[in-house]
């Protein structure tokens, strides 16, 4: 997905945001069925620094916009794709490894249908605690490699 301003792309982050809201309170309470896979605040703590970074960019990129700043635009673009490769794992996803995105990706019985954190909910429907915290533990990576990529680079 891409916003055009004049001549300049630039990477709609905006989704990212919106899929991790929606899947917050998937967390709490579909985890404590299991027993919560998760260990501790890792990943309260990356959504919190991933949704902080995702804020200071898109005040960059408006920032930019607003002073018709091509190079900064372009510099943030290539920023935002940099960070979209951190939320793919060589791994794949769990029975699908050709699936390598960590927060999107078909659901296992959805056909093409996307859906948010595919291998950690899969794990959860299946009550598979081990499952769960290997997932966990991925989307928590992806997300500290894609907020540290941003950070990185503006």
């Amino acid at each position: 997905m891409y916003r055009i301003f004049g001549t300049t792309s630039c990477h709609d982050w905006k989704f990212h945001v919106q899929l991790i809201e929606v899947a917050k309170p998937i967390l709490p309470t579909r985890g404590k069925r299991l027993g919560r896979p998760s260990s501790g605040t890792a990943m309260p703590s990356a959504i919190e620094d991933f949704m902080k970074e995702a804020q200071r960019v898109e005040k960059a990129r408006q920032d930019a916009v607003r002073n018709s700043d091509r190079a900064k635009l372009v510099k943030i673009n290539d920023a935002l794709v940099r960070a979209e490769r951190q939320f793919l794992d060589q791994r794949g996803l769990r029975g699908r490894a050709w699936y390598k995105h960590q927060i999107y990706a078909p659901g296992f019985y959805t056909g093409y249908a996307s859906q948010p954190l595919t291998d950690f909910r899969q794990a959860l429907d299946d009550r598979n605690t081990t499952n769960a915290k290997e997932g966990l533990g991925r989307i928590v990576e992806a997300l500290k490699r894609a907020t540290r990529t941003l950070r990185e680079a503006l």
